[in-house]
């Protein structure tokens, strides 16, 4: 909207300029500014006037003044109603023109200072097209953009004409638009058309329904009838078939008709679909569709939804949906509105008026209408009456199952003919079979014990052939774990019309001792158990032996093995031989002894996978025995990747720590060459001077001085390098005791040899108490210089005389000392202050990265300490943070 908005713009503000362009040929009496090139086809004063008002009218709507827009539209509508009047002869009275008389008296013309016929008929469409701007209908739109293209369509074609007729066409002036009339309209009707073009006649081109056929057919009348009255007029003057007022009368009376036929069409049009969306509206209006507004308030309520819910429109507009239903998610979340731009559904539960609960399927749709709030469609459908009677279902369904559960009750088809049986769910598996093992009536006659099967054929046998109802059974299945099963029921029989069994239908009861069932209850129990003791990601079960027993999804997925191919086999496959045998001597051990150290705790351990790859974990072990056995459930972690990345992210750390120190020794590089400079001349000079006094026979304990000197001199920027190669290198933690007070100077010193002209007071006060630390000399030398150029940063502004940094220690308790560096700076900035440790974050936005405080906070945790940074009372900041101590050696005296 905004990118079309400018560009609307850009139009008026063209317009406004050939507007001002043309007018400054009448005030400079400038032909070719009149015509823009077209002699005999100015632009008329009046014209001009109409058109500037017409384009501050189109401005209007773009800076939201559509009122402004109505009035500043009644003058170019005045101004060309007048002229059509006035050139049909109904009005004798002459318009006033202020404008240049002798100009307009020279140019030969009728009326020289009112618009042409054809600017007027511009000005007439586009005025029309200002005026119903203001009214907030779309359809009322689309003709307003019709008007508009219209106009523009007139314009190209008065272009087209003038630029065909030879020069100083006559009284052709008197009907068709000049060059500047036609261009201004051609600007002016931009300017209206593009801010609607998404939904004016550009939509309907982009559609193929009756809205495109109608105005196709409309083109060619768009096209041919805004030139047609011209050109009749302009051949009636040429063969003097009338008046020159006669003509007048007919192109005005022509463009009158065809305005007025093309307002007629375009309101029949749109009075004829706005019936149509009536009859719409209202079978809308009876189904359950509201309107909502983002922010969940109600627009609009139907009559449906009024049924649906109880609530009046009255009652519902303007409240918040989801507050005056008291929604709620049937999932237990909050219902949400859709994000503009998508669309959504989700199943609610809403309150009726009279306190009921409803079910609805809510399906939100985004309404993005232009020049209005975006609002939201919701088609609710009522699904109360499903869900109960799915609930209703749910619950037999469950009741049914937990009572057959709870008895262990079979239920059974037998189809006599093909001598299928079907089962219900889980029935052959409480009996201890697979799924369709009791597929037929041989594979189940087959189970049972011998000395049962006669009894229950002869069951079968007398029931069929006494037509009874039903029959009652009893037998016994043949043990497959050790243990035999015992079964009773009941079936009811089906015949034929000819007598004949067809079909069974019966259920069956276990009645296996109560004691086995209970038995191997709880064993699932305990089972069940251990595995809730702890979080499994990969579980493995196993027996006393070691005894794959179950293998879960997870751990097919992270060792490569199916379940099917692990199970009963013994568990150190899945690890390497050492481990493996690490992990079968603690299972003897604690089945000889019962005691063992792995529950309860996380232990790491390594895994081998189907494909030979070694895997880091953590196991966790839960340990279960129910009636004499054993069951020990692991759970296993992969923590490869989390293994990998913490080593990734630790060599990242230190190389940024490691970055750090090279960029603060970059910044002190060209101070440091300056300081090396000093001690490397003297030694010339010594030397230089030692020489000249050897060859001339001098003091030898003056020259060997000389010698010391340099000497001396040297050892200096020997010592500075060290301490720059020591700072800079990049090596592994080295974790030792270290003098404090010899770690904090040497530091000093490296730092302050670059900062020597700030003549900067340095105070150090060191606690005997704590003389040794026990860290890394040079991440602690990090963290030092770090602190100590922030605080040299902060002190630049300070007169030289009242620069001052004070270091002391203190030792806290038996295990750590604390370091405090402050000055007498600004003292830190608040917006800095609570964002002080955060990467990126620096009050030098020129040469700071930000992360000196970063790393430097995160060595001294490293070390088990604390950094602290806050302002002094008055001003200056402080920063303190605390190191282990390092104990001195038996018989070292404190120094």
């Amino acid at each position: 909207m905004l990118k079309t908005r400018v560009v609307a713009g850009g139009f008026i503000l063209l317009a406004l300029l050939l507007v001002m362009a043309s007018f400054g040929g009448w005030v400079i009496d400038n032909d070719i500014l009149k015509t823009f090139g077209i002699p005999g086809f100015p632009i008329r004063p009046w014209a001009a006037v109409g058109f500037a008002f017409l384009a501050l009218a189109a401005a209007a709507p773009i800076l939201e003044k559509r009122r402004l827009a109505t009035l500043l539209a009644v003058a170019p509508t005045v101004i060309a109603t007048w002229t059509m009047l006035r050139y049909m002869g109904a009005i004798q009275i002459e318009l006033y023109h202020p404008f240049f008389p002798n100009q307009l008296a020279r140019t030969g013309l009728r009326y020289p200072g009112l618009p042409s016929i054809g600017a007027a008929f511009s000005l007439l469409l586009l005025s029309f097209a200002v005026l119903l701007i203001p009214h907030r209908s779309r359809r009322i739109d689309d003709v307003s953009i019709l008007l508009a293209g219209t106009a523009l369509l007139a314009a190209v074609a008065g272009i087209i004409i003038i630029l065909l007729l030879p020069a100083q066409a006559g009284a052709s002036a008197e009907f068709l638009s000049s060059l500047p009339d036609s261009l201004i309209s051609i600007s002016i009707a931009f300017a209206l058309i593009i801010p609607r073009s998404e939904r004016a006649w550009i939509t309907i081109l982009s559609g193929g329904g009756e809205e495109w056929r109608s105005f196709r057919r409309a083109i060619p009348a768009i096209l041919i009838l805004p030139i047609l009255p011209s050109l009749v007029a302009t051949g009636i003057v040429r063969h003097k078939l009338l008046s020159d007022l006669g003509a007048d009368v007919a192109v005005v009376t022509g463009n009158i008709l065809i305005v007025g036929g093309l307002l007629a069409w375009a309101t029949s049009r749109m009075l004829q679909q706005q019936g149509e969306l009536s009859y719409l509206a209202r079978a809308l209006d009876t189904s359950n569709v509201a309107l909502v507004f983002p922010n969940g308030v109600i627009a609009h309520w139907s009559v449906g939804c009024e049924r649906l819910y109880g609530y009046s429109r009255e009652e519902a507009v303007g409240q918040r949906k989801y507050e005056l239903l008291r929604t709620r998610c049937a999932g237990g979340k909050r219902p949400d509105l859709l994000l503009m731009g998508s669309e959504y559904e989700q199943e609610l539960i809403e309150t009726h008026r009279d306190g009921s609960e409803i079910h609805v399927i809510e399906r939100q749709q985004p309404a993005d209408m232009p020049d209005r709030e975006s609002m939201i469609i919701l088609k609710l459908l009522d699904i109360t009456e499903r869900v109960h009677a799915e609930a209703a279902l749910r619950a037999s369904e469950q009741r049914l199952a937990l009572a057959m559960a709870a008895h262990e009750v079979g239920v059974f088809e037998w189809d006599v003919a093909s001598g299928a049986f079907h089962w219900s769910p889980g029935t052959e598996q409480r009996l201890g079979f697979e799924n369709g093992t009791m597929r037929d009536f041989e594979s189940w006659r087959a189970l049972m014990l011998p000395e049962d099967e006669q009894s229950v054929l002869d069951t079968i046998t007398e029931a069929v052939a006494s037509r009874a109802d039903k029959f009652s059974f009893r037998y016994r299945l043949r043990p497959v774990d050790g243990l035999s099963r015992s079964i009773e029921g009941s079936s009811q029989c089906i015949y034929d019309d000819e007598g004949n069994l067809v079909r069974t239908v019966g259920v069956c009861l276990e009645t296996t001792e109560r004691d086995a069932r209970e038995a191997a209850l709880r064993a699932r129990e305990a089972q069940l158990r251990s595995i809730l003791e702890t979080v499994p990601e990969a579980m493995v079960v196993i027996d006393e032996h070691g005894d794959i027993q179950n293998f879960s999804s997870t751990a097919e997925r992270i060792w490569g093995y199916r379940a099917d191919e692990v199970l009963g086999r013994n568990f150190t496959m899945l690890a390497t031989e050492e481990e493996g045998q690490r992990y079968a001597t603690a299972l003897r051990n604690y089945v000889e002894t019962g005691k063992t150290t792995a529950v309860g705790r996380t232990v790491p351990g390594t895994g081998l996978t189907a494909d030979g790859r070694v895997f880091p974990a953590e196991i966790e072990v839960g340990i279960a025995r129910s009636g004499g056995e054993l069951r020990v459930t692991m759970f296993f972690t992969d923590i490869s990747e989390r293994l990998v990345t913490e080593e990734r992210m630790s060599d990242l750390n230190n190389e940024l720590a490691h970055l750090a120190r090279q960029g603060a020794m970059s910044e002190l590089a060209a101070d440091l060459a300056h300081e090396l400079n000093q001690p490397l001349a003297a030694v010339s000079n010594l030397v230089a001077t030692a020489r000249m006094m050897t060859e001339r026979g001098g003091d030898p304990p003056a020259i060997i001085d000389l010698l010391r000197m340099g000497g001396e001199q040297t050892l200096r920027a020997g010592e500075i390098i060290r301490r720059m190669r020591a700072f800079m290198a990049k090596r592994d933690v080295d974790m030792q005791a270290e003098s404090l007070a010899e770690l904090v100077r040497d530091t000093v010193d490296l730092v302050m040899v670059g900062t020597r002209p700030f003549d900067t007071r340095l105070d150090f006060d060191f606690d005997p108490a704590a003389p040794r630390i026990f860290a890394d000399r040079v991440q602690v030398q990090q963290v030092l210089v770090n602190l100590l150029r922030n605080a040299i940063e902060a002190l630049r502004d300070l007169p030289r005389a009242k620069r001052r940094i004070s270091i002391r220690s203190r030792r806290l308790n038996d295990a750590m000392v604390e370091i405090e560096l402050s000055d007498n700076g600004p003292g830190i900035p608040a917006e800095i202050l609570d964002n002080l440790y955060e990467r990126f974050s620096t009050t030098k936005p020129e040469s700071g990265m930000g992360i000196g405080l970063s790393i430097s906070r995160r060595i001294v945790e490293a070390h088990g300490g604390t950094l602290v940074g806050e302002n002094l009372p008055g001003h200056g900041a402080s920063f303190r943070f605390t190191l282990p101590v390092a104990e001195d050696n038996p018989g070292e005296e404190r120094a």
